[in-house]
């Protein structure tokens, strides 16, 4: 098996390519230079001998340019754990985020082989300490909860190797594969693909840096001129590309789109089907270092595959349609005072995903518990009525939450996205397809249009937000009493 070594890479396949930035095409061998250049920079972070330092991690300021990833590969090197950080995080919520976690040293990546370095007291945490001496760690990463606060879980090495080889067993390697690397490193789809890459001794695409460029465009272009045959985007990217004007055309080369992080529509899937883009739906956590369940390589899903079947070596069981994960790939264990349980006895960890399994195998993800909406009594799930309201003639997108009502206790509300036209109409044929498919208690009450939902640093739907930011603008409709 290869290793987690660029400079192994390097000595294995010197004139590989490892990385496309900006139609540059660097080789294992000039990036393992690049990367020893970093670890002498880096040599500062040992200046306290490591045997009286073995459970301290590194922050690292990341972003998805060639600098961070040199930057990251020279730990793994130095055997140093690290805490990515996301760049768009303000001082205030960077300071939340590292002070309650063993950090000794902050860094930033600088252009040009420099990096801006802090050193910080680290806080004492003997269960932090415990987990990071008890087997070589990789990362801690931040999570969000489904309370909305952040976690860290903390992921070995062990884990990412397990990871990367469930995943290889679906979509396998080409001699030419090349992976565009399109979502934060501060995220575990992000690092995964660097980890991915690295063992398999492939390239990674890095975007250009294109300021004032909208995103969507940066990463059009990025698969144009990156030439990459495999790819990890969140569902709003691919609706992004969907929405293209003039239309963009996904290159042949591309053999697999995984997407996830959120649910896939119904409309999305079909809309990527009829292009013949290669779109696999998958569901995977931070705890589970990535994927626990993706669609097979060369099968097309209209929603029917949900998720997809569980990947080799993990273990996927529902317990009160609570799904349970299981396997080689799962963390340690959470860092800090705002983390969470761990695995249970039987080496479980339950998420707060409902979910079921179809007669194939499918695993179908129906939504988070605490999302559920209880309005009069009933249980309202927002996974049944968004695809009724996407199917609607000019909804891109919906968003189902519930809001405080003194008669039912919550009213269901929904938040549409679409394009400037006609509101009042297109309310009007929405209230008739929900009339015509929807149980009284399960239509909503209220609605909001806007063009654009809010996300979250990964790019994916910010449920929370979303709903916060636009329950000003609810209105009411009259529909009939419950």
């Amino acid at each position: 098996m290869s290793t987690l070594s660029v400079l192994d890479a390097a000595r294995e396949s010197p004139q590989t390519t490892a990385v496309v930035n900006v139609r540059q095409l660097i080789s294992f061998g000039e990036l393992a230079e690049r990367v020893r250049e970093r670890m002498r920079a880096l040599s500062v972070l040992d200046e306290d001998g490591r045997a009286r330092e073995p459970a301290r991690l590194v922050a690292l300021t990341s972003d998805e340019c060639l600098d961070t990833l040199e930057c990251i590969l020279a730990l793994l090197e130095l055997g140093r754990p690290f805490l990515p950080v996301h760049p768009r995080l303000t001082v205030p919520e960077r300071e939340q985020l590292l002070a309650a976690l063993p950090i000794s040293w902050a860094i930033q990546a600088l252009p040009g082989g420099q990096h801006q370095l802090e050193r910080r007291q680290a806080s004492q945490d003997e269960h932090a300490d415990r987990l990071l001496r008890s087997t070589p760690q990789l990362a801690g990463l931040a999570t969000s909860g489904t309370s909305g606060a952040t976690r860290v879980a903390l992921l070995s090495r062990r884990a990412f190797l397990a990871a990367a080889e469930a995943s290889a067993k679906n979509l396998g390697w080409h001699s030419a594969d090349r992976w565009l690397l399109c979502l934060p490193l501060a995220h575990i789809g992000g690092l995964s693909v660097v980890t991915r890459c690295l063992l398999a001794r492939r390239a990674i695409v890095l975007p250009e840096r294109q300021p004032g460029i909208r995103s969507v465009h940066r990463l059009a272009n990025a698969i144009l001129q990156g030439l990459p045959t495999l790819m990890s985007l969140v569902p709003t990217q691919v609706h992004g590309l969907l929405e293209l004007e003039p239309r963009f055309h996904m290159p042949e080369r591309v053999r697999a789109i995984l997407t996830g992080g959120a649910a896939a529509s119904l409309q999305l899937l079909a809309a990527s089907a009829e292009r013949g883009w290669p779109v696999l739906t998958s569901y995977g956590l931070t705890e589970a270092c990535s994927q626990v369940a993706t669609q097979r390589l060369g099968t097309t899903n209209l929603g029917q595959l949900g998720a997809g079947l569980p990947l080799p070596g993990l273990r996927v069981r529902l317990r009160a349609g609570i799904i349970h994960v299981a396997g080689p790939t799962l963390l340690s264990g959470y860092l800090g005072d705002m983390g969470g349980p761990n695995l249970d006895a039987n080496g479980e960890l339950q998420t707060r995903d409902l979910g079921r399994f179809d007669a194939e195998g499918n695993l179908h993800v129906l939504g988070r518990v605490d999302d559920l909406i209880i309005s009069g009594g009933e249980n309202v799930a927002p996974w049944e009525v968004e695809p009724v309201l996407e199917s609607c003639p000019g909804v891109l997108e919906a968003c189902v939450f519930g809001v405080p009502d003194a008669r039912w206790g919550e009213a269901v509300a929904a938040a549409l996205r679409v394009h400037p036209g006609d509101v009042e109409q297109l309310l009007a044929g929405v209230e008739r397809e929900c009339q015509s498919r929807l149980a009284a208690f399960k239509r909503p009450r209220f609605y909001a249009c806007t063009s654009q939902f809010i996300q979250g640093l990964t790019g994916k739907l910010d449920r929370r937000a979303t709903a916060l930011g636009l329950r000003s603008q609810l209105r009411a409709t009259p529909l009939v009493d419950q």
